[in-house]
């Protein structure tokens, strides 16, 4: 069931939703929130482009 609801939290992209999930899970899906961000906004930086959304359905 936790694995289902980290699902959901993942597809949809809510962080308030991820409160939800369990301590292990909360902490990955953290990790790999603010990777994408981070990501993105290097893109951003570095070439002009904003490719958060591209990343969030990968």
């Amino acid at each position: 069931e936790p694995m289902r609801y980290a699902l959901i939290v993942y597809t949809q992209w809510d962080l308030q939703a991820a409160e939800q999930l369990p301590q292990s899970l909360r902490v990955f899906y953290a990790a790999v929130y603010n990777t994408t961000n981070q990501i993105s906004y290097t893109v951003l930086r570095r070439h002009g482009r904003d490719i958060t959304s591209h990343m969030r359905r990968a």
